[in-house]
């Protein structure tokens, strides 16, 4: 039963993986080749700091898919299609495991340095060195790659914290005992949602404050717009996140769930790269008229 659970999962895995690598490039294609007709019918407007932050995050959920799926998806299910579980624990697959947690941090923090972009053009418009794209592409980005490398390099080499798993081919931190894996989700998902969560409700809490003067219909609708992106952000990071803390908590509980806890928890994670891979365009408002229009017009994000 256990063995038909873990092939389930890794087929979910590997199509939800599949869909979100579509849907990427295609979103990816699409705002390229926008974003060229733009330049060349030199509209004004187009490109700017959040266009290319999305651009960047696209670029990091690819890799990261890849990642996942040459690493994870494809030697478990390569294992179940020949009956096969040897798997060699060499240099190569923890640098593998290493790289994939590494992107996955990135990803998330460059979530939250798109969150920030906003709360800055919000909160503290007057400040314009907060508004420029140089900052964000030659400082923010290479030093959020750096600072997540070299947080999450002593899980590498420390020789316990990444191993082989016990009851799937390929290496990962180790869920038991629970520091290595607290001390990577502490990095990887609580530090960038503590700060989206932080940035979105600053922001909410100014809209707030501003609607005790007349404001007209279009504040109005930004404020409900923020605030659903509240709600998809949360959503979005509770699906990749709690399961897995879930299952994790029960494995140091009770040895019974060593297989479930190894066998579902990176399926969720290609279910939310999925979610959010469709949901994304939708929560950029440039973003969404550049994938939609068959023209491109110009886009002002009025404070979005």
């Amino acid at each position: 039963m256990e063995r038909i659970i873990s092939f389930i999962s890794t087929l979910v895995s590997l199509i939800a993986d599949s869909l979100a690598l579509i849907f990427s490039f295609i979103i990816l294609f699409l705002l390229i080749l926008r974003t060229i007709q733009a330049k060349l019918n030199r509209i004004p407007n187009v490109i700017d700091v959040p266009l290319i932050l999305s651009i960047n995050i696209l670029c990091i959920m690819i890799g990261k898919i890849l990642i996942q799926t040459s690493h994870i998806t494809y030697p478990s299910m390569k294992t179940y299609l020949q009956n096969r579980t040897s798997i060699k624990n060499d240099f190569s697959c923890h640098v593998r495991a290493y790289l994939l947690w590494c992107f996955i941090g990135i990803l998330y923090w460059n979530y939250a340095l798109l969150t920030f972009f906003r709360f800055a053009r919000i909160i503290y418009s007057q400040h314009k060195y907060l508004h420029r794209l140089s900052y964000y592409l030659y400082v923010f980005v290479p030093l959020i790659v750096l600072i997540i490398l070299l947080l999450i390099l002593p899980v590498f080499l420390i020789s316990s914290g990444i191993q082989i798993t016990p009851t799937q081919p390929y290496c990962d931190v180790v869920f038991k005992p629970v520091g290595y894996i607290v001390y990577i989700g502490v990095i990887v998902f609580v530090i960038p949602y503590g700060m989206i969560c932080m940035f979105y409700f600053c922001i909410a809490r100014f809209l707030r404050r501003t609607t005790t003067m007349p404001l007209n219909q279009e504040r109005n609708r930004r404020d409900y717009r923020v605030i659903k992106r509240i709600v998809l952000n949360v959503i979005i990071l509770g699906i990749v996140s709690t399961p897995g803390v879930i299952l994790i908590i029960l494995y140091n509980i009770d040895n019974r769930f060593e297989d479930f806890t190894y066998s579902i928890t990176w399926p969720m994670s290609s279910i939310a790269a999925l979610i959010f891979t469709i949901i994304f365009p939708f929560i950029t408002t440039k973003l969404c008229c550049l994938v939609k229009r068959n023209e491109v017009i110009p886009v002002v994000e009025n404070l979005q």
